[in-house]
């Protein structure tokens, strides 16, 4: 843990000390020639098992600001006698190209998902929909149309009362 606090702050450097170009370029590398299709995979990392795979997509401009849309789903890996869960993220995402093949990212999505709520004195359940808001910084390796992401996310939901911290990844190809 205390390894990606130190790679999140020294990213956060760079990015700082850098101008923020109006059209970023690193030879003919611009933040679009990392816009993906991905599956990816989000969870606790107390709970790693319990996690959502998802399908989605992240689109960058050449200046770097663009937005990311995904469906998530965890049947199958959910805990038992749990329905499954449904969830959609969806909101803008900023780039920076640092290599031809490195970019660092932050994406401000909201979301929606259900949850199983356990009716009153009952044993059943009943699907409820909720939703929240989650800071996802990431790093991007691309190789060739291939795009590896790595990210921290932290969330929060509606009336959890807490942060969430969630490990995500993602490997993207680009059309």
């Amino acid at each position: 843990m205390n390894n990606f606090k130190t790679l999140a702050i020294t990213i956060c450097l760079i990015i700082s000390s850098s101008s923020v170009a109006s059209r970023q370029t690193f030879g003919d590398i611009t933040p679009n020639n990392f816009s993906n299709v991905y599956v990816s995979y989000d969870a606790q990392f107390n709970h790693f098992g319990d996690g959502f795979y998802g399908l989605g997509f992240e689109t960058l401009q050449e200046n770097g600001f663009g937005g990311t849309f995904s469906v998530h789903g965890n049947w199958g890996l959910e805990p038992k006698g749990s329905k499954g869960q449904l969830m959609f993220k969806f909101g803008p995402q900023y780039g920076y190209v640092l290599h031809p093949n490195i970019m660092v990212s932050a994406a401000l999505r909201g979301f929606i998902y259900t949850y199983d709520k356990k009716k009153t004195n009952s044993t059943s359940t009943d699907q409820k929909v909720n939703g929240g808001i989650t800071l996802t910084p990431k790093i991007h390796l691309r190789y060739e149309k291939f795009v590896l992401g790595i990210g921290y996310e932290f969330g929060w939901r509606n009336k959890l009362g807490k942060l969430a911290h969630n490990a995500n990844i993602s490997v993207g190809y680009d059309f």
